[in-house]
């Protein structure tokens, strides 16, 4: 996990000084998603002993990879969706108002 997230960190942070705000912002969400992952995986670990009725070891492995795989999933769903369509929509409705003033 620490090597995930500090790679995560450090995207950002060269995104960041590079002035890509956007970019910084996908990074630090996954990176978010990573840390948040450790406290959902101590949630999920007693939860999958209970109901499997396993050692907290083996739960531990198993919801660490549910947990990675469930919150950068669902968050690159959501950069996808949401963030990726805001980035295009700015950039479509510049570019007319560039051209109009490339033309007057």
């Amino acid at each position: 996990m620490s090597p995930w997230c500090i790679i995560t960190l450090v995207l950002s942070i060269n995104a960041a000084r590079r002035r890509d705000v956007q970019s910084h912002r996908r990074w630090m969400f996954r990176s978010a998603a990573i840390g948040y992952g450790v406290v959902y995986t101590r949630f999920l670990r007693g939860w999958i002993s209970l109901m499997f009725s396993c050692k907290l070891d083996i739960a531990l492995e198993c919801s660490f990879f549910i947990v990675w795989v469930v919150n950068l999933l669902l968050l690159e769903i959501y950069i996808q969706m949401y963030l990726t369509d805001a980035t295009k929509k700015r950039a479509t409705k510049s570019i007319p108002q560039q051209e109009a003033k490339i033309v007057t």
